[in-house]
């Protein structure tokens, strides 16, 4: 005679009975008990097969993702700060990362405000610089660029006028802290000196390039209307890395009007490139190498290979002269 539901005897099944696992089932080393890392295992065989997929789904995904930030990350440690190339004569050209992606003014719009700055007479940066002989000439009406470059934002136009600067310093304009010594040390640098003040420096110079297209000098490539970068050291077998100086193309303009000094890129290389100078000029905290510099991104946190010991450097150059 069967057994009747409330015979005493009878157990009824628990549902942990009800749902427990084959014992066959891999890390169900008890026979029955779930293994530790299955949170619900259904009844239903479609359930299972359910939940295995969203389990497979996940660990997928996972692994995709972490996949995906590993190749980010080692796109962007790829990228070099900057390209050199030697020419024929052994002059290097370099072009750099820090502008690439800058929003800059049409060509109209810089005639624009070439011509804007053409009637600012007795107010524009010749006309209080310093340069006695001048006679009427102006280094940006010359090459059709005005102080703010091609920047369109105002914090980029602000630091191309800092770049184009004409103005001599002064004697009190010097900040006689600044030495190579004092603009390689590490740390957060950013406050450390001013772009109002001037320093002389004493180097090796490491290299001479001509540098590449820049807003400061509404993107001219040619090397007549581009940057001279000097990379200095304290010596040819120091291997750390250097302080920049720059020549503009408006203090070079004006040494060939006055008949001055070549500060042409190939005369600057032949005269200084492997010397101890004494260089002179304003400082300046080039933002646009905020991830290239040693001092603002001293772990190379963000892959751009740093070059450069410091974003501060003397820009422009107002005075080069070799020490004996």
């Amino acid at each position: 005679m069967p057994r009747r539901r409330s015979d005493p005897d009878q157990e009824e099944p628990s549902r942990t009975t009800r749902h427990a696992l084959p014992s066959a089932l891999p890390g169900n080393t008890d026979g029955g008990n779930k293994p530790f890392f299955i949170i619900f295992w259904p009844h239903s065989p479609l359930l299972r097969m359910l939940m295995l997929v969203v389990y497979g789904a996940l660990i997928l995904g996972f692994y995709f993702a972490k996949a995906w930030v590993e190749a980010k990350g080692a796109k962007v440690a790829s990228l070099p700060a900057n390209t050199d190339t030697l020419d024929s004569t052994g002059l290097t050209h370099r072009s750099t990362l820090d502008s690439i992606n800058e929003p800059r003014l049409t060509d109209l719009e810089i005639a624009r405000l070439v011509d804007k700055y053409k009637t600012m007479e007795g107010d524009r940066g010749v006309d209080n610089a310093g340069w006695p002989g001048l006679a009427g000439f102006d280094p940006f009406v010359e090459r059709y660029c005005p102080p703010e470059g091609s920047a369109r934002s105002p914090t980029a136009q602000a630091l191309n006028r800092l770049k184009n600067r004409m103005l001599l310093p002064k004697a009190s304009d010097y900040d006689t802290r600044a030495t190579l010594e004092a603009l390689r040390a590490p740390g957060d640098d950013r406050t450390r000196w001013s772009s109002s003040r001037a320093a002389t420096i004493e180097a090796y110079v490491r290299l001479v390039a001509a540098t590449g297209a820049e807003s400061c000098n509404c993107g001219a490539t040619a090397t007549n209307l581009a940057d001279t970068l000097l990379e200095l050291t304290s010596g040819p077998d120091d291997r750390a890395l250097p302080v920049i100086a720059e020549i503009t193309p408006i203090l070079r303009s004006l040494h060939r009007h006055l008949r001055m000094e070549d500060w042409s890129s190939r005369a600057v290389y032949e005269k200084y490139a492997g010397k101890r100078i004494r260089v002179s000029g304003w400082l300046l905290f080039d933002e646009t190498h905020l991830l290239e510099a040693t001092n603002s991104d001293p772990r190379d946190a963000h892959g751009h290979q740093n070059w450069r010991a410091t974003c501060w450097e003397i820009h422009p150059i107002t005075r080069i002269e070799v020490i004996p």
